[in-house]
């Protein structure tokens, strides 16, 4: 409902995120816009039989104002509410009990006992950049509120909202990223390219060097803090075809697309469903459960599947080395589209869309213009003698 109407007013809508994306009733109904199969991405990432919660549907918008006024005045305003957030004291600091801080407690134990009463008290609040609640009933009666200027507020916070049986639903400002699509209508020059326009993604796609749209996908994957080897060890791409080596044969089908490494999380589900004969939800279910408890060797001992103990501990280790920089591959998909956009708006409307960013990005007019000169264009200032202004 919310992506038609936002077509219909030529608001922009991005291509998708998330897992969301990997589901192909949601590209059927136009809320994302890449086809799950074409990329074989898992769709139990976003959703399976075994899974407790609700999935989310995420959407970047163009104007996310246009998206909450929308949906007031499509809904009774009592149905319809934007999320509390609650700000603490200390937060959630995981060095709070670190030796450092030990040393200190033995000689200020009465100080540190005070600090642990107040710790986590609530000292503020906000409002959710993104997420909105849309509930078939009255929030009235379920839900604390409050009026904040012409929308009402839920004055709990999303996992309470949850546990009420209260679907949240985030809209996602993507304002400038998607307004240069918008706006103008395969040349990596990287100024101004989303995802790539940084200091740590120039280093790393000089070094990759993506050639295709698969590989964008897996180089925007690793664009993140603590990738530097894996990035290393894939960028010498066609000895990396050449030499590709399976810790199991049976990964051959699974690791092929990222050159024998594990690179997406659903990677690591359709191992455990290839494999090890997993359902794909269980699969799915097991994946999650490696993130937030790590991997038990004892696991992949006690499969049935696997022919060799040797062949199970080096499947566990690859995937054990892995877990901590596996990315969603329905996410890098969507945003690859993106990145992709804007890049061949570059390669075919260089002047136009520079003119856009320096209109709209005064803060970073130096690179663009230094781009500029490159390719031999001129930057007049303004003249009182030429005008498209009647």
């Amino acid at each position: 409902d919310v992506t038609n109407h936002l077509k219909e007013e030529k608001i922009m809508v991005g291509p998708g995120r998330g897992s969301a994306v990997a589901s192909l009733v949601t590209y059927l109904l136009g809320i994302t816009s890449v086809d799950p199969l074409e990329h074989k991405l898992f769709f139990e990432r976003f959703l399976n039989e075994k899974r407790k919660n609700l999935p989310d549907i995420d959407l970047d918008v163009e104007n996310q104002e246009e998206v909450f006024n929308y949906l007031q005045k499509k809904y009774p305003k009592k149905q319809v509410s934007r999320i509390v957030t609650k700000k603490k004291i200390a937060g959630e600091n995981p060095d709070f009990n670190n030796l450092k801080l030990q040393r200190w407690q033995n000689s200020y134990p009465n100080l540190f006992e005070l600090t642990g009463k107040i710790r986590d008290l609530y000292y503020d609040t906000g409002i959710h950049p993104a997420g909105v609640i849309i509930s078939e009933n009255s929030l009235a009666g379920s839900v604390p509120l409050k009026l904040e200027k012409d929308y009402l507020l839920a004055l709990f916070e999303e996992d309470k909202l949850a546990k009420l049986g209260l679907k949240k639903y985030d809209f996602l400002s993507l304002r400038e990223t998607l307004g240069f699509i918008r706006e103008l209508l395969n040349n990596f020059l990287l100024t101004g390219i989303f995802q790539l326009d940084t200091p740590s993604a120039r280093v790393l796609f000089n070094r990759f060097r993506p050639q295709n749209f698969s590989e964008l996908v897996i180089f925007l994957a690793l664009n993140r803090p603590g990738t530097k080897k894996k990035v290393e060890e894939i960028s010498q791409k066609e000895n990396a075809k050449a030499n590709i080596s399976f810790s199991s044969p049976a990964l051959k089908e699974i690791l092929t697309e990222t050159y024998g490494h594990i690179i997406f999380e659903e990677q690591i589900s359709q191992i455990f469903a290839l494999v090890y004969d997993f359902s794909f939800a269980e699969a799915e279910v097991k994946r999650r459960e490696l993130t937030k408890k790590g991997l038990e060797k004892d696991f992949f001992e006690k499969v049935k599947k696997i022919t060799t103990l040797t062949e199970s501990n080096l499947i566990y280790q690859q995937i054990n080395s892995a877990i901590g920089y596996t990315f969603n591959k329905a996410h890098a998909v969507a945003y690859s589209y993106l990145t992709y956009y804007i890049a061949y708006l570059k390669a075919n409307f260089f002047p136009e869309l520079v003119t856009y960013f320096l209109n709209k990005k005064k803060d970073k007019e130096l690179p663009h213009l230094q781009e500029a000169f490159f390719y031999g264009f001129q930057i007049k200032g303004p003249d009182i003698n030429y005008s498209e202004t009647e």
